[in-house]
């Protein structure tokens, strides 16, 4: 809402509202305007001059060809459709949710109603259940985190109506220093949305191909051997850490974390370290090697089936999260006689 005018001596005011700086005469303004949604205004306190929101974007697009630079180097993911085949049957499907925190109401209220109507539950706005840290249940990592605020914006901040100053897009790959502009830093996977199903995760594989882009990647398991104990997730989680700065060291500019079991046995068998444990610790570790800009993070996991689930993935160091499972259920939903009958 802020809003400028200059007077006939160059005097620029800026202001929150109109009114709010006493003394000047509407007779000395020889321009007034407001700043919209991303827009900006400059004052060079040296040559004195004003330049607008236009002025300074054309100035700064004109310096180099970054639309030539993005055509060449950028490959893009966007929304594609997910395949329709299983990867596991009902039996092994109901067993991994269980192993991973899932509850009939996550199912039956969110997944339901997302799959349904494409959109999130609605809940009460009053919330009575004991907080995480106090139950006498246990309970996924991610319930331990709150939002710490709630900021109300007018219009509402979302990509839908907000689409020219906000986007859910991400990008992963080896990201080039701000400080150095050049071609080679427009390399990099553009993903439409952080959040990706299968048939996109196919699509990022592809570019690691020599003429597809050449994205090597690395895939590194987050399950470990239940017979190690309470003990064996330490080992775990400095067992990934290592890998990761090996592979990264190596020349991998996307690195999968995933808990992805290939079947019923090794279900059976390993345990997972939680998704937001195993993105802290790798992203940590990848920023004291100095190597956390050179790879994208994805977190391949099925313990992410919300959308507070995939913001604390990302606010505490994904790239983009493939939420598996929660796509597995929303198979194994939308089989059920029932569903067909709705």
């Amino acid at each position: 809402r802020s809003r400028y005018s200059i007077e006939k001596d160059g005097t620029v005011y800026m202001m929150s509202e109109t009114g709010v700086v006493p003394g000047v005469k509407e007779s000395d303004i020889i321009e007034k305007g407001r700043l919209g949604p991303g827009q900006m205004i400059n004052v060079d306190l040296i040559s004195g001059e004003f330049k607008d929101n236009i002025k300074i974007k054309s100035e700064i697009a004109s310096r180099h060809p970054y639309g030539e630079w993005i055509a060449n180097q950028r490959k893009d993911v966007g929304s594609l459709e997910f395949p329709e085949e299983r990867i596991y049957d009902d039996a092994t499907a109901t067993f991994a949710q269980a192993s991973f925190g899932w509850g009939l109401e996550d199912i039956g209220m969110q997944i339901q109603d997302m799959a349904g109507s494409g959109k999130e539950t609605t809940y009460s706005m009053g919330d009575d259940a004991p907080i995480s840290v106090l139950s006498e249940k246990p309970h996924t990592i991610y319930n331990y985190f709150k939002q710490r605020f709630a900021q109300v914006t007018n219009p509402p901040i979302d990509p839908l109506r907000e689409g020219v100053v906000m986007s859910l897009a991400m990008t992963i790959g080896k990201k080039e220093s701000i400080y150095k502009v050049s071609e080679q830093g427009a390399r990099l996977i553009h993903l439409e949305s952080p959040v990706l199903n299968e048939a996109e995760m196919k699509r990022i594989a592809d570019f690691a191909e020599p003429e597809n882009g050449g994205f090597k990647q690395s895939t590194v398991s987050t399950r470990y051997d239940i017979a190690d104990g309470p003990s064996g997730i330490k080992k775990a989680i400095d067992a990934i850490c290592d890998k990761a700065v090996e592979d990264v060291k190596s020349g991998a500019e996307v690195l999968i974390l995933s808990d992805m079991a290939a079947d019923q046995s090794e279900l059976d068998s390993t345990t997972y370290i939680p998704p937001m444990v195993a993105i802290g610790a790798v992203h940590h570790r990848l920023i004291e090697t100095g190597l956390r800009m050179d790879v994208g993070i994805v977190v391949e996991t099925g313990s992410a089936w919300s959308t507070h689930h995939f913001a604390c993935l990302v606010g505490y160091g994904a790239n983009a999260v493939h939420p598996y499972l929660a796509l597995e259920t929303v198979k194994q939903w939308h089989g059920q006689q029932r569903t067909q009958k709705m």
